[in-house]
């Protein structure tokens, strides 16, 4: 969901966004759902051809959100320009995106400017995703890496606006949790996932520090 983006979904889980695989071709493929990911990080069998990265910058992130903004620098950097993408965080009841229309072409100036973004971004608030992942399904990407320490004020509203924005289908959600475990949370990103055909996971937040601290590598 990276270079290595959160992975643990088989064995061990999901750690914070893996690397989306290369090579997409010129003419759009059919999104497939995201495979098993591994202890590398956010990998996908499929390649995604189209790809927004949400991000839950609220208060509950604050302890790892450093080791956050490192996995979404690797992973965004394993992007290859066939791969348009965009990065939106969410706090309380904003959107916060890197891009306000559409989707950035991977130039190599493109993906040096989240570095910058996201250290401007801050972790506070509540963690509430509506705004974000309805300005995530605008541009229809294949697939949308959603991260949450969550709570949500109101999950039933978040699954059924989910619901609404995937409706026909074309963008898959690749559902992480994170932080302490959380029986709601894990039952809301389940839903989600579900309802758009994704993956749920979750990563300890031990997991995501040391994915971190390791040097990227391509899958």
């Amino acid at each position: 969901m990276l270079t290595r983006v959160l992975a643990v979904a088989a064995v061990a889980g999901v750690v914070l966004y893996a690397s989306i695989v290369a090579a997409a071709s010129e003419t759009r493929p059919a999104p497939a759902a995201p495979g098993p990911a591994t202890r590398t990080g956010f990998t996908s069998v499929s390649v995604p051809r189209r790809v927004v990265y949400v991000i839950d910058a609220s208060a509950a992130m604050a302890p790892i959100f450093d080791h956050v903004r490192a996995e979404l620098k690797k992973s965004i950097s394993g992007l290859k320009t066939a791969q348009p993408f965009n990065v939106v965080f969410f706090q309380d009841a904003k959107a916060i995106p890197l891009h306000n229309d559409g989707l950035l072409i991977a130039t190599p100036d493109n993906k040096r400017s989240v570095e910058a973004f996201a250290k401007g971004v801050r972790a506070a608030g509540a963690s509430d995703p509506l705004a974000a992942l309805e300005l995530a399904f605008e541009p229809r990407p294949d697939l949308i890496y959603f991260m949450a320490a969550g709570p949500f004020p109101d999950a039933d509203a978040v699954i059924a606006r989910v619901r609404e924005l995937s409706r026909g289908g074309g963008t898959k959600i690749a559902a992480i949790s994170i932080g302490a475990p959380n029986e709601k949370l894990a039952a809301t990103l389940k839903r989600i996932a579900d309802e758009t055909d994704g993956t749920y996971s979750h990563v300890a937040p031990e997991q995501l520090k040391d994915s971190s601290t390791q040097p990227a590598t391509r899958p």
